[in-house]
């Protein structure tokens, strides 16, 4: 476990790591850390070699507590304390969080940049890249759904396997199974994203 924290100080020691969650093996068989830094940024996912990265910035934790970020929801209530700040008092407040209108817009502006970055991934004919950020358009629109139904606090883990036969959960699985993407199947998931988040996106207008 030391060596992994040494890596990932070293990697983001102009960032200054200011707390590191161990979150276990990952569907693809990565390593999964939360990191949090000083970086002036919100989110952000990134993979270094076998460790699957979700990035936050601490000024930032706050809000995406405020709005139950899929993305850092799992690390706070799953992951295991490896490193710096303790993340308890955080933790604490995401379960006693409420729901506002500011998190369906969060959601829905998330699902809608994630679309537009997997559009021009395939486009580049980066489909692994592309079914990854297609994934993160239906996680976001999923979740979206889920609250607005009045559904209590979830992670990206019970959703999958609770809803088993969903978009979400086939597009996840088809992503973790490691078998040679198809860029056929990863377009079919495209097309049905984007029809779904304009569907959102017009009854939220």
């Amino acid at each position: 476990m030391q060596a992994i924290i040494n890596k990932i100080r070293q990697t983001f020691e102009s960032e200054k790591v200011v707390s590191i969650l161990f979150c276990g093996n990952q569907s693809r068989g990565d390593i999964g850390l939360f990191v949090v830094i000083e970086a002036d940024i919100t989110l952000a996912r990134i993979l270094i070699r076998n460790m699957d990265i979700t990035l936050a910035g601490f000024r930032h934790l706050d809000f995406l507590i405020s709005v139950r970020d899929p993305l850092i929801t799992e690390p706070l209530l799953t992951g295991m304390h490896i490193f710096g700040k303790s993340l308890e008092k955080e933790k604490n407040e995401l379960l006693n969080s409420d729901l506002s209108a500011e998190t369906f817009y969060h959601y829905l502006y998330l699902a809608e940049t994630t679309l537009m970055v997997a559009e021009e991934l395939y486009d580049a004919k980066r489909y692994e890249e592309a079914l990854l950020d297609t994934v993160s358009t239906l996680r976001y629109l999923r979740f979206l759904e889920h609250y607005q139904a009045g559904g209590a606090l979830i992670t990206l883990s019970e959703m999958i396997e609770r809803n088993p036969g969903s978009l979400l959960s086939q597009a996840y699985h088809y992503f973790s199974s490691r078998d040679e993407i198809k860029p056929e199947k990863v377009m079919l998931y495209l097309l049905v994203a984007k029809q779904l988040e304009k569907k959102h996106k017009e009854a939220i207008s």
